[in-house]
């Protein structure tokens, strides 16, 4: 038996093909959608993870609205040498000593960085591979779960591009491969994401026609053009990948709310600040110290008082996922509506 794994930057989901029959899993009963798991990794300070709406609601619940603490902790020592002398430093870290744990989305974006090896959570080093893998393994223990057998085989959906450098690309389907592994996958296949969609077109289609079909994601947005349909095998004309989703949308939108934040007015907030509030996940960077400070310094220069206020609970009471989950359920009403 065979799964079939769409790997997403917001939502993930996983099928099974029995030889004859193509069926999509339940994987998240919680959900709006119970055949989608959000793509959500929480690891509390036991490194005990959840994912999907469960790590949403763990994070909601221990996580938002609370008071965030700083404080400096020396993390070792290094050997400085200067003008021929050698001595050794401490080396300190700024912690947010409250945090019961650690909320991470988006993790597929990780695969488009070779910069980015992973991120220390706690006292534990967690690689790329490591936290992609945390999800495929909810994944297929939920698929087994259901289907009441084991399986090793995956063919798993990537974008057409990861990025528009060929390492890169590579690195990436490499770290994915590793993460399937670390999940406990031995037969590994991976199949573009528009290929997937164009396969399920066609077992729809009674007529042999052209189409133009995409995957419009959270990261990425993928498509193919293909001849599909009738008693033939779909023929794959073209395909075509664009770094550009869902997510983005959803930093606009939040760029558009930074007037509520500062973002306007005879002493705004500086842009580097507010860049940092594009991305929830860079929000609580804004909640230490030195960025306090600077808050306080440009109400006390004439900043409006109430964005400033507002932008301070907004990082230092760790609003920001909330925040974005509303901007979501907006996109969802548009979507509706128009």
């Amino acid at each position: 038996m065979r799964l079939g794994i769409d790997f997403g930057t917001t939502n993930s989901s996983i099928a099974y093909f029995d030889g004859a029959t193509l069926s999509r899993l339940e994987l998240d009963s919680a959900n709006d959608n119970p055949q989608v798991l959000p793509s959500l990794i929480y690891i509390n300070r036991e490194h005990q993870a959840v994912v999907g709406t469960t790590a949403a609601s763990e994070y909601l619940a221990h996580e938002t609205g609370r008071a965030v603490n700083w404080t400096k902790r020396r993390v070792g020592e290094i050997e400085v040498v200067a003008a021929g002398v050698n001595f050794m430093q401490d080396v300190h870290v700024m912690v947010d000593t409250a945090a019961q744990g650690r909320l991470l989305q988006y993790v597929k974006t990780a695969l488009r960085d070779p910069s980015y090896e992973g991120t220390q959570i706690f006292d534990r080093f967690y690689t790329v591979d490591e936290l992609i893998a945390i999800i495929l393994s909810a994944l297929k223990t939920r698929a087994e779960h259901v289907l009441g057998q084991t399986s090793d085989q995956v063919v798993i959906g990537r974008p057409v591009r990861f990025s528009d450098d060929p390492t890169v690309a590579e690195r990436a389907e490499e770290i994915l491969f590793k993460a399937a592994w670390l999940a406990g996958f031995r037969d590994i296949r991976f199949e573009f994401e528009p290929i997937g969609a164009m396969f399920y077109y066609h077992r729809s289609a009674t007529q042999r026609q052209r189409a133009f079909i995409f995957d419009f994601g959270g990261g990425t947005l993928d498509l193919t053009v293909a001849e599909v349909g009738g008693n033939r095998a779909p023929k794959i004309l073209a395909t075509h990948g664009v770094l550009v989703g869902g997510d983005d949308l959803d930093r606009r939108i939040m760029q558009s709310l930074r007037k509520y934040f500062g973002g306007v007015g005879k002493h705004p907030v500086p842009d580097y600040v507010l860049e940092l509030l594009d991305n929830w996940q860079t929000m609580p960077i804004l909640s230490r110290p030195t960025y306090l400070k600077l808050f306080d310094e440009l109400r006390g220069a004439g900043a409006d008082a109430r964005s400033i206020a507002a932008l301070r609970a907004l990082v230092t009471r760790n609003l920001g996922f909330m925040l974005f989950r509303e901007i979501e359920q907006a996109k969802k009403r548009l979507s509706d509506k128009y």
